[in-house]
């Protein structure tokens, strides 16, 4: 058997070397030009889908900023007014020396402090029933500090109280001072967002504002926002459904 003859470029005529030549530099082209349009296409749609996820976040990062700016709105109105209130000695003279009865407990209140727990049931009426994305609004202090007639004040209302104008105490002040939305914003003398825990079954995450009294913190204001409404944030996209 004769050997097969290799293949030699160079054996080849020049009309054959150049059509081959021609064949391999076009291959080479295109599958560079292809690799260039596939690297700028996939850069291209990376950067349309980021866009696209970005702009998706940034409006649930302010629809949930939204909800946390009306919890703690609510919370530093109600701190700027116990703190004004608790601070501006000159305005005890306003008060007539009497006692009133307190709308929580059986007891009867200074004046000024009958006017403040009306004050705060008050607003807080108005904010949880205006505000579906907030349980509850509160305020607690430190014993005897809100009023000689009660040691250990606390006052809180729920969505149940807004409907119905009522309002609820949550205890002693050794079952609320333990727990981290009071011990901490007490303890920093700054607001404080605790994290999300369940409380009746409901996810709620709690923000504490401080009640000032000079250098003292004698009681802590606080809200409750209802965590579910967080699922009103953007998931999904008709053009991502693997999203």
């Amino acid at each position: 058997m004769k050997n097969k003859k290799k293949f030699n470029f160079n054996d080849m005529k020049l009309a054959a070397k150049t059509s081959l030549t021609t064949a391999v530099i076009l291959m080479m082209s295109l599958t560079l030009l292809i690799s260039i349009s596939a690297i700028l296409t996939s850069n291209a749609i990376s950067k349309a889908i980021n866009g696209e996820f970005n702009g998706i976040a940034a409006q649930n990062g302010l629809m949930v900023q939204s909800i946390i700016n009306d919890a703690s709105g609510t919370a530093k109105d109600l701190q700027d007014y116990l703190n004004r209130a608790y601070n501006q000695v000159e305005a005890a003279g306003d008060w007539k020396n009497i006692n009133r009865r307190s709308k929580l407990y059986n007891a009867q209140l200074k004046e000024v402090n009958y006017e403040i727990e009306n004050y705060i049931t008050n607003s807080a009426w108005a904010a949880v029933n205006n505000n579906d994305s907030l349980y509850g609004v509160g305020a607690f202090f430190e014993p005897g500090q809100f009023d000689p007639a009660v040691k250990d004040y606390s006052v809180y209302v729920d969505r149940d109280n807004a409907k119905n104008n009522t309002a609820q105490s949550l205890g002693t002040y050794s079952e609320y001072s333990n727990q981290d939305y009071y011990r901490v914003a007490k303890e920093t003398k700054a607001p404080y967002l605790t994290d999300p825990f369940d409380y009746k079954g409901t996810m709620m995450s709690t923000i504490a504002y401080p009640i000032n009294h000079g250098d003292k913190v004698i009681g802590v204001i606080l809200a409750d926002i209802n965590v579910s409404n967080f699922n009103r944030i953007k998931t999904s996209d008709a053009k991502y459904p693997c999203m």
